[in-house]
C-alpha cells in the first residue's frame, strides 16, 4: 500500500470521526481510535465472525450429505 493511499484512508477515517489525529510536532502525528471507531471495528468483527460460522455450518452439512 502506498503512502498516499494510507494518508487518504486515514483522512477519511478522521473525517468520519473514527480516528483522531494529533500533531506532536511538524514531523510526527499520533493517531487515536475513537470510541466510535472501536464500536465500528467491534460490529464489523462480530458480523464477520457470524458469517464465517455460518459458512462452516453450511459446508459441514454439505460434506455430511455428500
Amino acid at each position: 500500500m502506498s503512502l498516499g493511499l494510507t494518508n487518504a484512508i486515514l483522512k477519511r477515517l478522521a473525517s468520519k470521526g473514527l480516528v483522531m489525529v494529533r500533531r506532536v510536532n511538524q514531523r510526527n502525528v499520533h493517531y487515536l481510535v475513537t470510541p466510535a471507531g472501536v464500536e465500528q471495528v467491534t460490529q464489523r468483527s462480530y458480523r464477520y465472525l457470524w458469517r464465517r460460522i455460518a459458512n462452516v455450518v453450511r459446508y459441514r452439512c454439505r460434506l455430511r450429505a455428500f
